[in-house]
């Protein structure tokens, strides 16, 4: 398995707070599969790990430890909420460039 892969699977899994079951319920992958990917015994296929990033808002990149950005999904809000939150997420940045 691609090092740190079964790690950040587990990590996003616990983050959202949510059990391996759930996880299967939301996404369709078999619980026993779930297990087996965040322990290190199969690499998800890609289509389970399509399903994973989306459930976690993270890119496949990101889980495969290509890259470091997370991403915030924003449909079903409305535009003006759209604004706000790259608005708080331009000040965040600033912020931090500025310490």
């Amino acid at each position: 398995m691609v090092d740190g892969l079964r790690q950040r699977l587990k990590i996003e899994r616990i983050k959202m707070s949510l059990s391996q079951k759930e996880v299967s319920e939301r996404t369709g992958i078999k619980e026993s599969s779930i297990s087996s990917y965040e322990s290190g015994g199969t690499t998800p296929p890609g289509e389970s790990l399509i399903k994973l990033a989306k459930l976690y808002n993270v890119t496949t990149d990101y889980l495969y430890g290509l890259d470091q950005q997370q991403i915030i999904v924003i449909d079903g809000l409305t535009e003006q909420q759209k604004t706000a939150v790259n608005l708080i997420v331009s000040e965040f940045k600033r912020a931090n460039e500025q310490n």
